[in-house]
């Protein structure tokens, strides 16, 4: 297949999207049957899975806030990021870990719908930006991290 190939809506499955990445030299890999790992060196990671019911695959990655955080000002720089940036869309999500504090992700998400099938180069693109735009948040809205670790 060609980066301008379709994929067709019933072949659009983790084994497809991971050989479209491939093809387009971005490591991946499965984890489990229900997502795809992005560890590209260069690329911010993220993961991939496919919601068939709704025919979307979810692009979705996160940083973790420094544990001394304020609650407002985890939601104040969320809201900064989602007035400033377009791709991925973020949220502030709580994680219990038993026996530990809790902690909280700068959550980011990008849906990508494939109703009638989907261009393989479309994938690959929005893929690229998505990494792309984890890894502005690091450096454009919290490059001493102040509020999020390292990743």
């Amino acid at each position: 297949m060609s980066l301008n190939t379709i994929i067709e809506e019933e072949n659009v499955n983790l084994a497809t999207l991971s050989v479209e990445l491939e093809r387009a030299t971005i490591a991946n890999e499965p984890q489990g049957n229900k997502s795809l790992y992005v560890g590209e060196p260069g690329m911010f990671p993220f993961w991939i899975e496919i919601h068939e019911g709704i025919r979307f695959i979810l692009l979705h990655s996160y940083l973790e806030f420094m544990p001394e955080c304020e609650h407002a000002d985890r939601l104040e720089l969320c809201e900064r990021i989602n007035q400033k940036l377009y791709l991925p869309a973020f949220h502030v999500r709580s994680v219990q870990r038993e026996g530990e504090p809790d902690s909280f992700r700068l959550v980011g998400n990008y849906p990508l719908y494939y109703r009638d099938g989907l261009f393989s180069s479309h994938f690959i693109r929005l893929c690229r930006l998505f990494s792309d735009g984890m890894k502005r948040v690091e450096a454009e809205f919290d490059p001493e991290h102040q509020l999020l670790q390292k990743l």
